[in-house]
């Protein structure tokens, strides 16, 4: 599996957990249509409890670079993309930045729409910017 199918269900299973589901092994494997090997699974555990650990800072940049938005009106599938984002900026240096804000925009292509896409990129981009990157 490649970084971005399992950065791709990563997200799904954040969203999922949103909703109320339970992830869990076989909602990974149902996703995947495969058995994940050690390293994908530990890359997909990771960011799903980083994002879990960290959301209330996460959710807190979120509403700060969000204009005339709030937490609660933003559409669940951007938000999973949003926080999904923003935990591998703030907490995974290994990655650069513009392939977190590149892929976020290419799974807001595949699973939402052309404004959200916008969207996040612009909020991405403005919190770099304020960091100085």
């Amino acid at each position: 599996m490649g970084r971005s199918l399992a950065r791709c269900t990563a997200m799904q299973l954040i969203y999922e957990a949103m909703m109320g589901g339970e992830g869990g092994n076989e909602t990974l494997c149902g996703l995947l249509n495969v058995n994940p090997n050690d390293d994908d699974t530990a890359y997909i555990e990771s960011m799903l409890s980083g994002v879990r650990d960290n959301q209330t800072e996460i959710d807190g940049i979120i509403s700060k670079f969000s204009r005339n938005w709030t937490i609660d009106r933003i559409a669940k599938v951007d938000l999973a993309i949003l926080r999904l984002a923003l935990y591998e900026i703030i907490y995974c240096p290994a990655v650069p930045d513009n392939v977190s804000v590149s892929e976020a925009c290419n799974l807001a292509d595949i699973y939402s729409d052309a404004e959200s896409k916008a969207y996040i990129n612009g909020l991405l981009g403005a919190f770099l910017r304020e960091r100085g990157e």
